[in-house]
C-alpha cells in the first residue's frame, strides 16, 4: 500500500548581496524576518538583513515630529501659567503698595 501526500509551500528567493548565491525562505519565515528585522545568513555565511522601508522612516519621523510638538504645546502651556502667577503676584503686590482709596 502506498500513500501520497501533497503539500505545497509558498516561497521566498533571496540572492546574497556579498556572494550572488540565491536561496529560498518559506513565505510566513520571510515575513516574520521582515517584522522583526532579525539578520540571517546566505548558505555561504554571510550576513543579509532587512532594513526598515522608506514609508516605515516616513512614519517614524511623522510620529517623532508630533512628539515634539506635543512637548512643545506643553512648554507653551506651563510657560503661560507660570507668566499668569508672575502677573497675578504683581498684581498683588502692587495693590499693597497703593495708598488706600486711590484707584488704577
Amino acid at each position: 500500500m502506498s500513500i501520497t501526500i501533497s503539500d505545497s509551500k509558498n516561497f521566498v528567493s533571496h540572492i546574497c548581496i556579498a556572494c550572488g548565491t540565491e536561496f529560498f525562505f518559506l513565505e510566513a519565515f520571510d515575513r516574520s524576518l521582515k517584522e522583526c528585522k532579525n539578520s540571517f545568513y546566505c548558505p555561504n555565511g554571510h550576513p543579509q538583513c532587512y532594513t526598515k522601508s522608506k514609508s516605515e522612516e516616513v512614519r517614524e519621523m511623522f510620529e517623532k515630529s508630533i512628539e515634539r510638538k506635543d512637548e512643545y504645546i506643553q512648554t507653551l502651556y506651563a510657560e503661560r501659567n507660570a507668566a499668569s502667577a508672575r502677573a497675578r503676584k504683581a498684581e498683588s503686590a502692587l495693590k499693597k503698595l497703593q495708598p488706600k482709596g486711590t484707584t488704577k
